[in-house]
């Protein structure tokens, strides 16, 4: 009798654990479902084209800004949001541009070298110009998990 219920004890036990441990499962996907959602729509907005500023369209896209910083774009980005109206667990989410990085040459093989859209300075005694082409590195996240991901953003 004693064995049997030391045996039903263990199976109960290991039954609980399992559901709990799925429980928790569960929740780690719905969290990071909500960050690959908000890090598509963050990389659209980042990424997409704007061709006149007279264009409606364009408060849902990023102008290319040569030269630009971190700061430069996450203003666009804090303005955009605020168009967003996020609620409940959507608005707990952090969305940031964590940097901008200018191409530093834009050579390609039997190419002739193209004029740089902008000088934008100088780094350590280097020039550093804007070619129009910029990586720009976002993260979304959220109080226990974050997700990165890098965009490229054409000035055309």
């Amino acid at each position: 009798m004693l064995v049997a219920i030391a045996l039903i004890s263990v199976g109960v036990v290991g039954i609980v654990a399992g559901i709990a441990s799925a429980e928790r499962s569960a929740g780690i996907n719905q969290e990071q479902a909500k960050l690959e959602t908000s890090m598509r729509q963050l990389s659209d907005f980042v990424r997409s084209q704007c061709w006149q500023s007279s264009d409606p369209s364009c408060a849902r896209s990023l102008l290319y800004q040569p030269c630009a910083t971190a700061s430069t774009y996450q203003g666009a980005v804090n303005s955009y949001l605020a168009t967003l109206q996020l609620t409940g667990v959507d608005a707990g989410l952090s969305w940031t541009v964590a940097n901008v990085n200018e191409s530093t040459s834009a050579v390609h093989t039997n190419q002739p070298s193209p004029q740089a859209v902008q000088a934008c300075g100088s780094i350590g005694g280097v020039t550093v110009s804007d070619f129009g082409v910029q990586e720009i590195t976002l993260r979304v996240s959220s109080t226990r998990r974050s997700l990165a991901r890098v965009v490229w953003k054409a000035d055309t």
